[in-house]
């Protein structure tokens, strides 16, 4: 197995089938910044041999046998327990460093890779309380550790002329350090924007298939509906599945434009009226002059409350046909759809009797779910007195 399939191995450690993509990421750079925490410790070892400071050699070195527990944790107890243990590391490291070599060693810089690396092991909304306290100690550590390098307390030897190498080699070493940190965090995070957008991708294809298997069924049942009606005599019983019929295609016509859209989850629903009146008025007709004005600002609808708007228009439309029609007159229908911030305000008129107060206050059937169906958009609906039809409908825009 080489180098690659080993750290790629370690990277995943406490990775588990149920976690989300985050989880996922966030464990596998806690695993990547141990392992460069591991391999800074030995350099660290091996430097202070070679200047000859064994003490200091010994004392990071013990530190080198606590790290793999941070993995561990992360195995057993996940990332949460796993960034404590990482962070005490650091803690108790970056301390003797900085108590042991001295103010003037500036071992106090080691402090600002392990910040970054906590910020990312621990940088979601569901993990800010973690953070937050992971930060709060980290600065009081800091504090202790410049404090304590002040006084002198714990310095071991008094380092003299090697003070300006040692003080080199910290500088350099917290910069490379902090370096390779961020290039690991890149890594990691080029590599999590490829399979998130491969994941997305693989959902648009299947959301695009689902609605074009909705929109060929609902066609169907349009076209079942069709051929059942033409079998029926009764007149009430034709005009009944008229009214399904047109219901189900009102909806298999928004899933036909979101489906040749490439738009997932919107629709330009001002298209959407013109489209859904035209055929209304052509199915409903039977040849009877009738005539509408449709006129809409560019509107993009969420298809949660596209359905529901479709819906209404058509029993309006519906109700305009089958109540509206006066002796002697086309009806005309007219509908405005009106874009007020994240306000949308839509109006349907027509021509016709209006509505007699008797139905307005106790409520037909098709009254009843024009009301059903505003409330699943929370807006609010008002019937004005004629002449004709008046309905207004006013309504918060989904972002």
């Amino acid at each position: 197995m080489n180098l690659k399939s080993q750290i790629e191995r370690v990277a995943n450690i406490g990775v588990r089938s149920n976690y989300q993509p985050w989880e996922i990421f966030l464990t596998r750079k806690q695993n990547l910044i141990t392992l460069l925490g591991v391999f800074n410790l030995i350099i660290a070892v091996v430097i202070f041999l070679l200047i000859d400071y064994p003490d200091m050699a010994l004392e990071i070195g013990s530190c080198i046998l606590i790290s793999p527990f941070v993995l561990l944790l992360n195995h057993r107890f996940g990332y949460i327990s796993a960034s404590y243990a990482f962070a005490a590391v650091g803690y108790v490291v970056f301390f003797l460093l900085s108590v042991r070599l001295g103010e003037e060693s500036l071992s106090v810089l080691y402090y600002f890779p392990l910040i970054i690396g906590l910020t990312q092991m621990l940088g979601r909304r569901e993990m800010v309380s973690h953070l937050i306290m992971q930060l709060s100690i980290c600065f009081v550590a800091i504090f202790l550790a410049v404090y304590f390098s002040r006084t002198g307390v714990f310095r071991s030897h008094n380092y003299g002329k090697n003070i300006e190498q040692i003080r080199m080699i910290n500088i350099v070493f917290s910069i490379f350090t902090t370096m390779i940190f961020v290039i690991i965090i890149t890594i990691e995070s080029i590599g999590q924007e490829k399979q998130l957008k491969a994941a997305v991708k693989q959902k648009e294809i299947l959301l695009a298939e689902l609605f074009h298997r909705v929109k060929n069924n609902l066609n169907l049942v349009t076209s079942l509906l069709s051929l059942k009606k033409n079998t029926i005599t009764s007149e009430d019983g034709k005009k009944a599945l008229e009214e399904c019929r047109d219901l189900v295609f009102t909806m298999a016509m928004i899933h036909t434009k979101v489906y040749s859209s490439g738009n997932m989850d919107k629709i330009s629903f001002d298209e959407y009226i013109k489209e859904l009146t035209g055929e209304l008025i052509q199915s409903l007709s039977h040849g009877e002059k009738t005539t509408s004005d449709v006129n809409s600002d560019a509107v993009v609808l969420d298809v949660s409350q596209a359905i529901p708007c479709g819906l209404i228009l058509n029993e309006l439309i519906t109700n305009s046909f089958k109540h509206g029609r006066m002796e002697g007159r086309a009806l005309h229908i007219k509908i405005f759809l009106q874009a007020k911030e994240n306000e949308l305000e839509l109006t349907f008129e027509d021509n016709g009797v209006g509505m007699k107060k008797e139905d307005k206050s106790k409520g037909t059937l098709g009254l009843e779910l024009i009301q059903s169906l505003s409330d699943q958009l929370e807006g609010k609906m008002t019937i004005k007195d004629g002449p004709g039809f008046k309905f207004v409908l006013g309504f918060r825009r989904l972002n």
